[in-house]
C-alpha cells in the first residue's frame, strides 16, 4: 500500500521504514536528498548541523540486508574506515543504529566520478591518466601496507572521485577484505564488478594484486574512452587496445596490471610506483612535476554542442502554414494529452484505457489497442514502436503498424509523465517520485528517486548528457542520462506539473505559484525569475531570444530568454473571466496554443499578432502537433481536430 507523504512507519507492524529528506538522525545529521542505491544500502546527501551544516554522505543499510552477510559487510566497512587516515579515503564521522536501522556518516567528497567524467569528455590525455594512476597506486599502497594488509576489492571508475587541486578520492569500501595469505586461495563469495575483477577474485580468492588488475582496467577505460567489455576477449582472457597513441611506459604499465595470471602481474602497488619513479628519474624529472589535473577540468562545460533539447519528431515545418480551417475531426474517449505523429499516422491515448491510431491526412481509423489503465499523458514513438504510460503504473510498447502489445513495464505507481525517447531509451516519471530509464526491450536500465513521495507529473526534457524533470514538490532536477545519478536540484516556489524546455545552456520552467524560472543547465544555479499573477499549468516554448508560457490569468507571456524581461503579452479573452492556457507549440515562427474555453489560437512569435483562432467543442488542455501544413489538437470531450 502506498504511504502518505512523510509517513515512514509500517501500518501493519509499526516498524520504522527508513529516513527521508528532512529527517534528522541523532538530532544532528539532516538528510537532504537521495543520491543512489546499491546492493545492500542507499545513500543520501546530508548536513552535519553541529558543524555549521558541513555536507556529509549518509549510508543506510537496507532492512532486507540487515542480517547475515549484508550487516557483516556494513560493519566491516565502518570499522575499516574509522581506522584509516589517508587524503584519498573519506573520513568516517559516525557509525550508529537508530530505530533498528544502521547508518554510516562519511566525508562528502564533492566532484565527478571517473565514470561521469569519461562519459562527458571521452578519453583522457595520457598525462592526466598517468597522474590519476599515480594517486590511485599511492592509496592502494597505503591499504596494502596495513597490518594485516587490506584489499579494496571494488576499484572501478564509479568509485573514484575527481577532487580539487589534483587529488582523487576512493570510495565504497563495502567489499574490503583483510588479506591473509594462508586463506587467500580459499574460495569465498566473489565481490567486485565483473569486468574490473580479475579471474581469481571472481572465483572468491583475494590478493593485493587483485586491486592492481582493477586499476589497470580502469586505466584502459581512461585512455581509450571505451567500456572495457568492448575491448576484452573472454576466450583469450586478454584486453586489446590501440597502443600506438600511448607511450611505452603507459602501455607496459597497463599490460602488467591487467595480466590474467597473478605471476605476470605487479606483485604490489609499491613495485608499480617504483617503475613510475624510475622512468621519471631516467628523464631527469620528479613525479611531483607530472602535470596536475583539477576537478574543474572535468566540471567545465562538456565538449558537446550547446545544450538544446532533444525533441520528438512531432513538429515539422514546410509548406503553407495552417489557416485554421477544419479539415476533419474524429471522436475517441476523453482526452487530456497531446497526440503523437509519425509516418502519416496519428496516435492518441484516452482516459477510457485505449490508444487509437488514425490516418493523419484523412482522419480514417486504423487500429485501437487497450492499455491497463487510463491514459493521461501523451504517447512517444521510436522506430515502429509506440510507448504509452497509464494511471495503473504501466509503460506499454505497442507495434505502431497494428497495435500489437510488444511488452509492458510495470512500476506500481501511476504515470502522468509523458515518456520521452532518446537513443532508444525511454525516460519517464511516476507518482512515487521515481524517474525511470527503460531499454528498448522493456528492461529497466536505471531508476532514481527525486524526493520521497514527491510526484513527477512533468515530462522529462533531454539535452546533452542530462535529463531534466520537475516534481510536484517544486524541485527541478538534472539527472545523468546514462546512470540516473542526480547532478543538481533547484527548488522552486511551487509545484511543477509542466515540462521544462532547454536551449543554449539554460532550462526554463514554470510552477503553480506563478513563478517562471531560467536556470543554468550545467550547475542548477538561478539565472533569473519572473512572477506571473496566476498558476502556470502549460509547458513553455522557446526559440532563440524569446521564451513563451501561458498562465491561468488568460494571457500568453513572452519573455527575453537572456534576462527574463517581459516583452509582450496576449490575452485570449477581451472580457469576462480569464481562461487558463495550455501548453504551447512553436513551429516556423508561429505560436499554437489552446484555452480551457475551447479556443485555439495561432500568433506571430515575434510580436504576438493574432493570425487566427478556432472554436473547438471543449477545453483544449494539451499541446498541438504541427506537421505538413496541418495542426492537430485534442479536446476534453474526446475529439481530435485536424485544421488546415
Amino acid at each position: 500500500m502506498p504511504l502518505p507523504e512523510n509517513n515512514r512507519f509500517c501500518y501493519e507492524c509499526g516498524n520504522f521504514l527508513g529516513v527521508h529528506p528532512g529527517y534528522s538522525l541523532q538530532g544532528r545529521f539532516l538528510v537532504e536528498r537521495f543520491l543512489g542505491k546499491g546492493g545492500f544500502g542507499q545513500v543520501y546527501l546530508g548536513r552535519d548541523e553541529q558543524l555549521l551544516g558541513k555536507p556529509v554522505v549518509i549510508k543506510e543499510l537496507l532492512a532486507s540486508a540487515a542480517s547475515g552477510q549484508g550487516l557483516a559487510l556494513f560493519n566491516r566497512e565502518a570499522d575499516t574506515l574509522i581506522s584509516l587516515k589517508h587524503a584519498a579515503i573519506p573520513t568516517c564521522y559516525a557509525f550508529f543504529e537508530e530505530l533498528g536501522h544502521h547508518y554510516l556518516v562519511l566525508e562528502y567528497m564533492r566532484g565527478p566520478t571517473l565514470l561521469e567524467a569519461i562519459g562527458k569528455h571521452g578519453r583522457f590525455a595520457e598525462d592526466v591518466v598517468r597522474n590519476i594512476m599515480l594517486r590511485l597506486l599511492d592509496v592502494l599502497d597505503y591499504l596494502h601496507a596495513q597490518d594485516p594488509p587490506l584489499v579494496h576489492g571494488d576499484l572501478s571508475p564509479e568509485n573514484v572521485i575527481i577532487l580539487p587541486a589534483g587529488r582523487i578520492g576512493l570510495i565504497d569500501f563495502g567489499a574490503i577484505r583483510v588479506y591473509e595469505p594462508e586463506l587467500a586461495a580459499v574460495a569465498g563469495p566473489g565481490v567486485g564488478k565483473e569486468i574490473y575483477a580479475p579471474p581469481e577474485q571472481r572465483r572468491g580468492e583475494i590478493h593485493p594484486a587483485s586491486d592492481l588488475f582493477a586499476l589497470g582496467v580502469t586505466a584502459l577505460y581512461m585512455v581509450t574512452g571505451r567500456h572495457p567489455r568492448e575491448i576484452y576477449d573472454p576466450y583469450e582472457r586478454l584486453f586489446t587496445w590501440d597502443e600506438e597513441g600511448l607511450s611505452p611506459l603507459v602501455n607496459t604499465l597497463i599490460r602488467r596490471l591487467v595480466a590474467a595470471d597473478l605471476k605476470d602481474r605487479f606483485p604490489s602497488a609499491a613495485e608499480a610506483l617504483d617503475l613510475l619513479h624510475a622512468h621519471a628519474a631516467a628523464r631527469g624529472l620528479s613525479l611531483a612535476a607530472v602535470p596536475a589535473f583539477d576537478a574543474g577540468d572535468f566540471e567545465r562545460l562538456p565538449e558537446l554542442p550547446p545544450f538544446s533539447q532533444v525533441r520528438a519528431p512531432y513538429h515539422a515545418g514546410g509548406g503553407p502554414p495552417p489557416a485554421g480551417r477544419l479539415c476533419w475531426r474524429y471522436k475517441v474517449g476523453p482526452v487530456l494529452s497531446s497526440p503523437a505523429l509519425r509516418n502519416g499516422t496519428l496516435y492518441v491515448g484516452s482516459l477510457d484505457h485505449t490508444v487509437t491510431a488514425l490516418d493523419a491526412y484523412a482522419g480514417r481509423f486504423m487500429w485501437k489497442a487497450s492499455a491497463r489503465g487510463p491514459i493521461a499523458c501523451s504517447p512517444a514513438i521510436e522506430g515502429q514502436v509506440v510507448f504509452v504510460g497509464d494511471e495503473a503504473g504501466n509503460l506499454t510498447a505497442f507495434d505502431a503498424w497494428n497495435g500489437t502489445r510488444n511488452w509492458t513495464f510495470r512500476t506500481g505507481s501511476p504515470l502522468g509523465s509523458a515518456p520521452v525517447v532518446a537513443d532508444g531509451i525511454v525516460y519517464f516519471g511516476a507518482n512515487d517520485g521515481y524517474l525511470f530509464a527503460v531499454s528498448p526491450n522493456g528492461s529497466e536500465r536505471w531508476r532514481c528517486i527525486s524526493n520521497l513521495n514527491d510526484r513527477i507529473r512533468s515530462s522529462p526534457a533531454i539535452s546533452g548528457p542530462l535529463v531534466f524533470v520537475g516534481t510536484h514538490g517544486g524541485s527541478l532536477f538534472a539527472f545523468d542520462l546514462n546512470s540516473g545519478i542526480p547532478q543538481w536540484e533547484y527548488v522552486c516556489r511551487g509545484a511543477i506539473t509542466v515540462s521544462p524546455v532547454v536551449e543554449a545552456g539554460r532550462v526554463f520552467v514554470g510552477c503553480r505559484a506563478g513563478w517562471f524560472y531560467g536556470v543554468d543547465a550545467y550547475s542548477g544555479s538561478l539565472v533569473w525569475e519572473f512572477q506571473a499573477p496566476e498558476a502556470i499549468d502549460g509547458s513553455p516554448a522557446i526559440a532563440g531570444r524569446y521564451v513563451y508560457f501561458g498562465c491561468r490569468d488568460g494571457k500568453l507571456y513572452c519573455l527575453d530568454s537572456a534576462d527574463g524581461r517581459l516583452r509582450w503579452t496576449f490575452s485570449v479573452e477581451s472580457s469576462g473571466a480569464p481562461s487558463p492556457l495550455g501548453p504551447i507549440a512553436l513551429v516556423d515562427g508561429i505560436l499554437y496554443f489552446g484555452s480551457w474555453r475551447g479556443r485555439f489560437f495561432a500568433l506571430d512569435a515575434e510580436d504576438g499578432a493574432q493570425r487566427w483562432w478556432f472554436q473547438a467543442s471543449a477545453p483544449v488542455r494539451s499541446s498541438a502537433i504541427v506537421a505538413n501544413g496541418l495542426v492537430y489538437i485534442t479536446t476534453e470531450d474526446g475529439y481530435i481536430y485536424a485544421l488546415e
